[in-house]
């Protein structure tokens, strides 16, 4: 499905992104308002007004995992692992992928703060999550079409969608139940008990938990509706050549 002309566009592009994204914070961070007073307290740089908005670069980052790691996985793909040593894998991968669009939810910190204008902080914010869903969506990408390698296109459809559902809930346990991707090795126990306290109970956190089954069908849907650009605009290519 994919190949290594799209591998370095894509790159390139969440390259760019994210260098807008740095910009976009670091010109927060400098300046104390929008008259051209620059801040010289280091600290007042670091705060961002009272506000530390550093949490959005560690989030990135945290979105640039699941993309290397499925660059990875495709790549080794050629060597023809064995279908469950893929799996696993994919499985590494999947711990990660959450990241990508649990930066979305960080809009839920958008509020004024004088002097930054409102549409400031929306466009800094809004910056950083589509950089992250485009990073959880181009390693979706490449996770596809290993899969895609293994198995038979409806089975891999199958994965696909159970890992954007698994996504869902993971970002729900990322937002309210504060757990980490590495906590399913520093603290599986109490993470495997909070799971199953959460599943047990739907009912008892059905807001929340409302937030998984809306993720998932804009995880769902958006992945379609790009996927279904990007093997169009193939086909046309291959038609013209």
């Amino acid at each position: 499905m994919q190949n290594a002309a799209f591998t370095r566009k894509s790159f390139f592009l969440m390259s760019l992104n994210t260098l807008l994204c740095l910009l976009l914070l670091l010109f927060r961070s400098y300046k104390s308002d929008f008259d051209g007073l620059a801040s010289t307290d280091v600290g007042e740089m670091i705060s961002l007004r009272g506000t530390s908005f550093l949490f959005l670069v560690w989030n990135l980052f945290l979105a640039w995992t699941p993309y290397f790691l499925a660059l990875l996985i495709n790549s080794l793909s050629t060597l023809k692992w064995p279908k469950l040593i893929v799996l696993f894998g994919v499985f590494i991968w999947l711990l990660f992928f959450p990241n990508a669009p649990y930066i979305i939810t960080d809009l839920l910190h958008l509020k004024y703060r004088a002097p930054i204008p409102m549409w400031y902080d929306v466009l800094l914010i809004f910056s950083f999550a589509w950089t992250g869903v485009l990073l959880g969506f181009f390693s979706l990408f490449e996770i596809h079409s290993t899969l895609e390698k293994y198995f038979s296109k409806a089975f891999s459809w199958v994965l696909v969608l159970g890992c954007l559902a698994l996504t869902g809930f993971g970002v729900f346990v990322g937002r309210f139940q504060r757990w980490n991707s590495w906590d399913i090795i520093q603290q599986p126990v109490a993470l495997f008990q909070d799971m199953l306290s959460v599943l047990s109970a739907p009912l008892d956190h059905m807001r929340t938990f409302g937030l998984a089954i809306v993720l998932f069908s804009f995880l769902t849907i958006a992945y379609l509706t790009l996927f279904h650009l990007l093997n169009s605009k193939t086909i046309t290519h291959v038609q013209q050549s």
